[in-house]
């Protein structure tokens, strides 16, 4: 089973979110890893939201760099649809 751990060390409601992020399949010796989310208003109905995932293993920035995509492209179906 695969797991993930961290611990929120940013909030700035409404423009940012930064928490550590380690998978339960990476070495013991890993550092954490850091996803910071900012958000930034574009109009009235738009927001950009970026994601930076830092402290990554080299060997797995291609595979987050795909789920983070990922789930990006969900959220906007999701809000897309209640809109």
């Amino acid at each position: 089973m695969l797991y993930v751990t961290g611990r929120y060390v940013d909030l700035d409601r409404p423009h940012r979110l930064a928490f550590t992020w380690k998978c339960s399949t990476w070495a013991p010796s890993d550092q954490d890893s850091v996803v910071t989310v900012t958000l930034e208003p574009q109009d009235d109905r738009h927001t950009l939201m970026t994601i930076h995932h830092a402290l990554l293993p080299p060997e797995l920035i291609g595979g987050h760099q795909q789920g983070w995509t990922r789930i990006a492209e969900q959220l906007d179906d999701i809000l897309r649809a209640r809109s």
